[in-house]
């Protein structure tokens, strides 16, 4: 389960910034009523909320965070092999941060254990790296690393022992320790992998090959379900099925490749004129299905498979081309131990402003992304916003409508856009003066 995950000097974060799904300590025997069941971890005095929602402006940093999971997700994973450089993405705006390291570090329940793990890199190495765990009330370093010195717990982390000559200073000391079987390494790099991101930007081709990969290695049960799902859509597919199909790849020279790629196909019941099913027809996905479709079908994968597992599933642009009730009901499915029984997690951006209500989301699962004047992306959510008199917002305000408004900040600030458009008219007819419009003839 995550935790915290905290990110700085990494494309708009210039300064360090916190997500964390821990639910707010006020709420506990506060007597409001959450809309959400709130995951237990087994301690007392941590409970975790099943998802959190970014809101921003366009161009806030809302998709850079979920950038950063991926790129840490993706270095831990893949460090290991050889790489010219590791790709982390300094703040550019400002001279002191373009040669700085990146900062990543997350929080995370594995086995009963909290864990601790994080990294500094550069465009070409890593300049610090460290995990902690704490079993009981106190941290217990388990291996600390400046540059190539890396000094690591003798009785806790013995597999580490003599793998500190074999990590190159662009590959990370756990991903390392994790290739040559270390019990903790490994657990921590599964975890990772545990961790999934969807993005709409992905390519058709791209997306309908991993998710047809997906279905065909599920469980009778998990296809079973992710069918369920897509008949009860309302979008008129009986069934779907994976249909291994020839494709055409371009190489990078140039010259094309056939590839056998397996692809979802969605089966629609053919009706006579009385209603009765006389045929049923079968296509490729994405040459018939609406992009709407398409992307809760490709969605479905993955809903389901942390649903299963208790994993943790980050979304950019979970809204996009998605019906804002099809968005609030699968944000429903992970709210309830009813339909989220292993404490699965959502972490989702959108614009959707509809999911903003105290029915659906307590105000600790609620973050926003604001620009500073340096252009740099501050983080902060609306359980510890204050108001110009200092007041908490209620838990029972019209988070929606306060929101649009501009009280809680995150929203763009559009100006007068009349004025460019009438100064646009006004040069492409060579005039200097606005059209003038008679309102009255207008409105009769």
């Amino acid at each position: 389960m995550l935790i915290e995950f905290t990110v700085g000097n990494f494309r708009s974060f210039r300064e360090k910034a916190t997500l964390s799904l821990v639910a707010a300590a006020d709420r506990k025997g506060g007597g409001e009523k959450s809309p959400a069941d709130l995951i237990e971890t087994g301690d007392k005095d941590l409970r975790l909320v099943p998802a959190a929602v970014l809101y921003g402006a366009n161009a806030s940093g809302k998709s850079n965070l979920i950038r950063a999971v991926s790129f840490m997700r993706r270095f831990v994973i893949g460090s290991v092999r050889e790489q010219d450089s590791i790709g982390a993405e300094p703040f550019l705006f400002d001279t002191s941060t373009r040669n700085e390291p990146s900062h990543f570090e997350v929080v995370f329940l594995l086995d009963g254990e909290q864990y601790r793990y994080g990294f500094e890199v550069s465009h070409d190495a890593v300049t610090r790296e460290w995990l902690y765990v704490l079993p009981t009330i106190r941290e217990i370093e388990l291996f600390y690393r400046e540059s190539q010195t890396i000094a690591r717990h003798t009785r806790r982390f013995r597999e580490g022992k003599g793998l500190e000559e074999r990590t190159r200073p662009n590959a990370l000391y756990l991903s390392v320790c994790a290739q040559f079987n270390g019990e903790v390494a490994t657990r921590v790099l599964r975890w990772f992998r545990s961790l999934l991101h969807m993005n709409h930007e992905r390519s058709q081709l791209l997306t309908s090959r991993r998710i047809g990969q997906w279905f065909q290695s599920a469980t009778s049960a998990l296809q079973r379900d992710i069918e369920q799902f897509v008949q009860k859509l309302d979008v008129s597919i009986a069934s779907i099925s994976v249909v291994e199909t020839t494709r055409q790849l371009r190489r990078s020279d140039g010259t094309m490749r056939e590839i056998t790629v397996p692809v979802l196909h969605s089966h629609h019941e053919v009706r006579d004129a009385e209603g009765r099913i006389v045929d049923r027809k079968d296509f490729p996905i994405e040459d018939i299905e609406s992009e709407g479709t398409q992307k809760l079908i490709y969605l479905s994968a993955p809903l389901f498979n942390v649903l299963e597992h208790g994993q943790t599933l980050l979304v950019d642009e979970l809204d996009a081309q998605l019906h804002p009730n099809m968005t609030c009901a699968i944000v429903q499915l992970f709210q309830s131990k009813r339909t989220n029984p292993h404490g699965a997690q959502l972490v989702f951006a959108t614009h959707d402003s509809n999911l903003l209500d105290p029915k659906l989301f307590r105000r600790d699962q609620i973050w926003f992304t604001e620009k500073d004047r340096a252009a740099g992306t501050r983080l902060y959510s609306l359980a510890e916003f204050r108001r110009t008199d200092n007041e908490k917002v209620r838990p029972d305000a019209a988070f929606e409508r306060d929101y649009l408004t501009g009280r809680y900040g995150a929203v763009p600030y559009l100006g007068d856009l009349s004025a460019v458009v009438e100064r646009l008219l006004n040069e492409s007819d060579g005039t200097d003066e606005a059209p003038r419009v008679d309102h009255a003839a207008a409105a009769r």
